[in-house]
Order: structure tokens, then C-alpha cells, then sequence
């Protein structure tokens, strides 16, 4: 009974401090704001008093970011009520910007007779280098320069160069919107296929123009950002060679043109983790996902017009304390003709790509990487056929007899399954760090019949030794050497590793049967 009497004084005399310290509390985090202060830090401040000629490159290329791009981000003007919650959003605001590498917000109290206290904000950035690169070994195009934040206003240039298979120059252009940025681009190139039978080889030229716009809306969630996304594109690709045509045969070597448009609602995010793909540094994986849908009408030599239709989702899953998985990429994309009511030359691409988390062992931690993909073909023309890897998307004509393991039937369906392990923690060689690991990789190919036709399914396997600096942000380089049961020798390879995948491509493009 004494310890029931205990227990209700102890609630009743607590009750009030509860609720001084909620009014407390709730007083404490309102504010009044005053003014705001922006401190822009360009990329390489402070400079040395003689700078180096490259130094002096990099400061002409990197111009520091206007202070008006800032303030467009800042919902809170003078005067208003703020928590310092708002503040946190601010900053997670800024970060998610391609422009700045730190972004410091910090608060500084006025001495007020109001019962709102007011508060001045400073905020600090440090600019990042704008300019990256970009390559991609399977399709155009090869190489990508781009400029994040042009004359420091936020406009982005996208340089692009064709050099594989391809010869030729894209270009792109983003202009920075609050509501949304507006895009515009085009490609102009010459596709080259050189074979030794004159009558198996071809070459056409193409050129693209599209528009975009993206409308983002009002998101709840801080980490993310919501918006819709319109395009509209038009194409035009010529023959300058190619085998004979003649009315509906040979249906891919026809002259032709294209109006695609696209419609898609993207959720966006980026994760700062560990140990995914770079080594023991801190890398952005994107988060979230997209669903995208396609519609174009393309006509062609000899009236012949077909509407396309397609569809396009993407999902991202990045755990930073999961015991099972690290990171998760998830894509579906397929698209296909329609002629009389009847598919024709449909797609079907699925990738799937997962990391997972530490084992750790006795001595050595490992880890799994796991790719896979898959593409089939549905009523493909005779003549369209998939190589054994993966190859450049206008790959029209049969790919040679050495490429083709002995296979005489057409490739329909074609799965990759590639896993990665790693042996031991990441070793240190001043400047570089290191993992050594091991790999197989997996095939299967299948005809228009979906019967297996390569008997043996391991494509190759071996060792690779993945490097990275330990200080500058360079690509993954990653020198492998594997033997092939198909071919029956060792195939050396030398790659860089640049594995981020972004949530929707603005450009509309057709699904690739490559």
C-alpha cells in the first residue's frame, strides 16, 4: 500500500515537469528568423600564391556557384517561424545538389524583447569540381564529359563522343528550374559495321533531336524527391550501305523515321554507404525508382507505319545496416511494334544486381556480387539476332562464325549470371588499396524455341585484382584473367568500374534487343 502511495505522489509530482518540459521544449524549438547569410567557397579555395598551370585549369573550370542558385533552394524567408528541423532539411536540400561536396547550416541567436526568439542563419558551401566523365563499353556513347553547374548558375552541358562502332557527337543541355528542369539534346552519328563479306556489312547515318521536362512535386519524405518526367523525341537513320532490300525483306536495313514519347514518374534518392562498390570509401547510391511509359510511331520504307509501345520500371534498395543485403538494383524494360493488331519485334530485358553484406570468417571477410541479365526476343525478323555478349543496340547483321561457339541456330534468348567474391578486406599499397577475388560467369543462350543450345554454361572464370585510390574519387579499375571453357584459352580483360545506376534515362530511346 505505502508503495501504491509512492507511485501516485511520484506520477502527480512528475506530471507537471512533464509538461514544463514539453512547453519548454516546444518554446525552445520555434524560432523567429532574421536574416540570411550565404558564404560560397569555390572548388579551390584557398589557391596558393603561385598556383601551378593545372591548378589555374581547374580554378577556370570550376566557377564558384552564384548565390542566387542558393537562395532559389531556401523556402524560409525573414520573418517567418522556423524549427531547426527546417534547417536539417536545408541542408539535406543542398547535398542532394550536384554542386557542392560540404554544406554547413549553422544558426546564430538575436538578442529580442519578443517571447519568439530570433535567429540569423549563416550558410556555408564548399563547391565540388563539376566536370565528370563518363564511359560505357556496351553502347553509345563511348565517352561523356559533363558540366554539373556551367558559368556557376547551375546549367548542365553534356558532352558526348561516339568512337566504338559509332563516329560521331551528342550533345546535351539542361537548364536549372526550381519547379523542374528543362531539357534539350541531340546526337548525330555514322554507324559502321565492318565485315569481311562485303555483302554482310552496312552503314547508316543517324540523327536525333529531343525535348524535355520535368515537373517535381511537393514530397513528404526529406531523403527523397518526387516528379514527373515528359520527353519527346524524333529520329532519322539512313542507309548509305547495306545488303539489297526489296519491299518487306530484310525489314531492319529500311530507311526510316521515328517520333517517341515518353511519360514517367520517378521517385529519387541518393544514400551516402560503405563498402558496396568502391573500396572502403564512401560512395552515393541512388535509392527509390521509376515507371516509365513509351509510345512512337515509326515509318519506314514501302508505307510501312507501326505505332511502338513500352514500358519501363526501375527499383533501388540500399540498406546500410541489413545483415543480407547491401544494395539492390532491380529493372524490367520491354517494348514492341504493332502492326494489325498483332506484336511485333517485342522486348523483354530484366538486370538484377545485388551486393550483400560482410561474412566475416576466422580471418578474411567476404562478400558476394551477384549480376545478372536477361533479354528474349518476341516475332523477331529473321535477320535480328542477339551476339553472345552484350553489343552495341543497331547490331543488324550476323555476328561472325568465331563469335558463335560453334552455334549454327539464331540467338533468341540470351541470360548472364555473373558472381563475384571477394577474399579478404581491402590491403593497402600506398596510394592505391586493393581486393583480390574470384569470379564465374554463367551463360545460356536459347533459340526461337527456348531450347538451350550451348552445352556448357560456365562463360568463363578466374581471379581480378580491383584497385582504387586511396584519396582521389577515380574509377574502380579492375585487371582480370579468366579462362574459357567455350573458347578454350585464357581471356584477359581490363575494365573500369563504374557501377551507378540512376532511376530514369530523360532521353526517350527504344528498348535495345542487344
Amino acid at each position: 500500500m505505502l508503495q501504491s502511495v509512492r507511485l501516485i505522489s511520484g506520477l502527480i509530482l512528475f506530471l507537471p515537469i512533464l509538461f514544463r518540459f514539453q512547453a519548454y521544449a516546444h518554446s525552445v524549438t520555434e524560432h523567429k528568423l532574421g536574416t540570411i547569410t550565404i558564404k560560397s567557397i569555390a572548388t579551390m579555395d584557398p589557391m596558393p600564391v603561385k598556383p601551378y598551370p593545372y591548378l589555374r585549369l581547374i580554378k577556370w573550370l570550376s566557377p564558384i556557384t552564384h548565390k542566387s542558385l542558393i537562395y532559389r533552394h531556401i523556402d524560409l524567408k525573414p520573418g517567418t517561424i522556423f524549427h531547426y528541423q527546417d534547417l536539417l532539411r536545408i541542408k539535406k536540400k543542398l547535398l542532394a545538389l550536384p554542386y557542392f561536396s560540404t554544406v554547413f547550416v549553422t544558426s546564430k541567436p538575436i538578442p529580442s524583447d519578443n517571447q519568439t526568439e530570433v535567429v540569423d542563419i549563416v550558410i556555408q558551401t564548399q563547391d565540388r569540381f563539376p566536370i565528370t566523365a563518363d564511359f560505357d563499353l556496351e553502347q553509345g556513347p563511348l565517352f561523356t564529359i559533363r558540366h554539373n553547374n556551367a558559368w556557376g548558375y547551375g546549367h548542365i552541358i553534356s558532352n558526348q563522343f561516339f568512337l566504338k562502332k559509332r563516329w560521331g557527337y551528342g550533345l546535351e543541355y539542361e537548364l536549372p528550374s526550381l519547379n523542374g528542369n528543362y531539357l534539350l539534346g541531340g546526337q548525330c552519328y555514322r554507324q559502321i559495321r565492318n565485315k569481311k563479306k562485303k555483302e554482310d556489312s552496312y552503314k547508316f547515318d543517324f540523327q536525333n533531336l529531343w525535348i524535355g521536362k520535368f515537373f517535381y512535386i511537393k514530397a513528404t519524405t526529406e531523403l527523397l524527391s518526387y516528379y514527373w518526367l515528359v520527353a519527346l523525341s524524333g529520329y532519322n537513320k539512313k542507309f548509305v550501305i547495306r545488303p539489297t532490300v526489296t519491299n518487306m525483306e530484310n525489314r531492319p536495313y529500311h530507311n526510316q523515321k521515328f517520333i517517341l514519347a515518353k511519360l514517367g514518374w520517378v521517385v529519387d534518392g541518393y544514400v551516402s554507404i560503405k563498402n558496396v562498390y568502391a573500396l572502403e570509401c564512401l560512395e552515393l547510391l541512388p535509392k527509390g525508382g521509376s515507371i516509365e511509359i513509351l509510345c512512337g510511331y515509326q515509318k519506314s520504307e514501302y508505307n510501312r507505319n507501326r505505332p511502338y509501345v513500352g514500358m519501363s520500371c526501375i527499383k533501388n534498395v540500399v540498406n546500410t545496416s541489413s545483415s543480407f543485403c547491401k544494395y539492390l538494383h532491380l529493372s524490367c524494360k520491354t517494348a514492341a511494334f504493332l502492326h494489325k493488331k498483332v506484336l511485333e519485334e517485342g522486348v523483354l530485358a530484366l538486370k538484377l544486381d545485388y551486393v550483400g553484406s560482410l561474412m566475416y570468417t576466422e580471418y578474411n571477410d567476404i562478400r558476394q556480387f551477384i549480376r545478372m541479365n536477361y533479354i528474349t526476343g518476341y516475332r523477331m525478323p529473321k535477320e535480328r539476332m542477339l551476339g553472345i555478349s552484350e553489343r552495341d543496340p543497331e547490331e543488324l547483321a550476323k555476328p561472325e562464325k568465331e563469335d558463335l561457339y560453334g552455334i549454327s541456330q539464331p540467338i533468341n534468348a540470351r541470360l548472364h549470371v555473373d558472381v563475384y567474391s571477394t577474399f579478404h578486406r581491402p590491403m593497402v599499397v600506398k596510394p592505391l588499396r586493393f581486393v583480390v577475388l574470384g569470379f564465374t560467369k554463367f551463360i545460356a543462350l536459347y533459340n526461337r524455341n527456348n531450347a538451350l543450345l550451348n552445352p556448357t554454361l560456365i562463360n568463363n572464370y578466374g581471379v581480378a585484382l580491383r584497385l582504387a585510390h586511396m584519396i582521389r574519387p577515380w574509377p574502380t579499375l579492375e585487371l582480370a584473367m579468366a579462362y574459357s571453357p567455350l573458347l578454350r584459352k585464357m581471356v584477359p580483360s581490363v575494365t573500369l568500374s563504374i557501377c551507378h545506376f540512376k532511376n530514369n534515362i530523360a532521353k526517350p530511346t527504344l528498348v535495345p534487343y542487344s
